[in-house]
């Protein structure tokens, strides 16, 4: 079997979960990757073979090529190339529906990872009706939660064409050595800074946190707009990084770092959490999506009820106090990222759909 993985993508968690996948796939079948020119970062494999896709830049940039009938040809010609027994389409995007249509050319089974069953709040609309109108191509759909899976059922999609794959670690952050960076009395929130992030309810709560434990702080690192938290954000124990952060980045920051909270007010899953158990952090969560499926309460973190600052603060100072729980919590929380969502294992699940899928569309076709 040969398999093409597409992510046209630029940057941020999906280009991540699309190079940690085509990585462990590559060490077990012939893998090609389709993605962005321009992407940010990719994956460290030598054996995936990588066709490009110049995507543009911008929203002009996009739309240009969008409308542009050699890209189109150009994006043929490269799936055409692939020669792919299955294309999987891993992430969201713009041109997923005509990317579809490409494939349904082709006459080659098409497996799509929903991320977000429910489109999240502030979703644009033509990114709601794009999306609700390619879910109709694929031959197979892959979830990341039992509860995602449970989700796109009830939507109407078939049982016996969703497959729910846990999500793996994301061994590739874990590889950027930062010698410089040490533990350091701070609790991170990282990622892009959206309105279902909660990060005002998370500002509350170290409101009171920061009154009992003054040597602590808060970093607070992702691309977004923060003029609404302005009025939290002069606290010298709170540290700002408002832009887009590198791999690199990344690693320093998760090492530097205790614990890791999210405090979203609504989710389907999170990929920070793959990446903090692979630093072995903790991570403080709300009871929203299947986040309480990520972060086992008492085990790997602490969850809480979601839009209650006082439960946020209280689960945040037991950490602080108690940092033999801390440290054993993100033993387990590493030990989790090896075994269970290890990338190999997570491999080996898509294998086994794809194979699945696979024989079905033969069996119709």
């Amino acid at each position: 079997m040969r398999v093409s993985l597409i992510c046209l993508a630029r940057r941020g968690g999906m280009v991540h979960f699309h190079g940690e996948l085509v990585s462990a796939l590559a060490e077990l079948i012939p893998t090609v990757a389709i993605t962005a020119k321009t992407a940010v970062s990719f994956h460290d494999s030598t054996k995936a073979i990588r066709l490009n896709v110049n995507t543009g830049a911008g929203a002009f940039g996009t739309f240009f090529y969008a409308i542009n009938p050699l890209t189109w040809f150009r994006i043929f010609q490269a799936l055409k190339e692939s020669n792919a027994d299955v294309f999987h389409l891993v992430a969201p995007h713009e041109w997923n529906l005509i990317l579809g249509f490409l494939i349904k050319l082709l006459r080659k089974p098409l497996i799509y990872t929903v991320h977000d069953p429910e489109h999240h709040l502030g979703a644009p609309l033509y990114i709601r009706i794009l999306e609700n109108i390619f879910r109709r191509m694929p031959d197979g759909f892959i979830v990341l939660s039992k509860l995602a899976r449970q989700e796109l059922q009830s939507m109407g999609f078939p049982a016996d064409r969703v497959f729910y794959v846990p999500i793996a670690a994301y061994s590739h952050f874990s590889k950027m050595h930062r010698p410089e960076a040490r533990p350091e009395k701070a609790i991170l929130f990282f990622g892009r800074i959206e309105p279902y992030k909660g990060l005002d309810l998370l500002l509350k709560a170290m409101s009171e946190v920061f009154v009992e434990f003054p040597d602590w702080k808060l970093i607070l690192a992702g691309a977004g707009d923060l003029s609404r938290y302005r009025s939290y954000l002069n606290s010298s124990q709170i540290e700002v990084i408002n832009r887009y952060i590198s791999d690199e980045d990344v690693a320093g920051l998760m090492l530097r770092s205790r614990f890791v909270v999210l405090p979203y007010t609504e989710a389907t899953q999170s990929g920070v959490v793959p990446i903090a158990y692979a630093f072995g952090r903790p991570v403080i969560a709300t009871n929203v999506g299947s986040l309480s499926e990520m972060v086992l309460d008492g085990k790997t973190g602490l969850i809480v009820s979601p839009a209650d600052p006082v439960a946020l603060a209280s689960a945040i100072k037991r950490l602080t106090l108690d940092q033999e729980l801390c440290e054993e919590m993100g033993r387990t929380a590493y030990k989790m990222s090896r075994e269970d969502w290890s990338p190999g294992g997570n491999a080996r699940a898509h294998l086994e759909v794809y194979s699945i899928v696979g024989r079905r569309y033969e069996r119709l076709n």
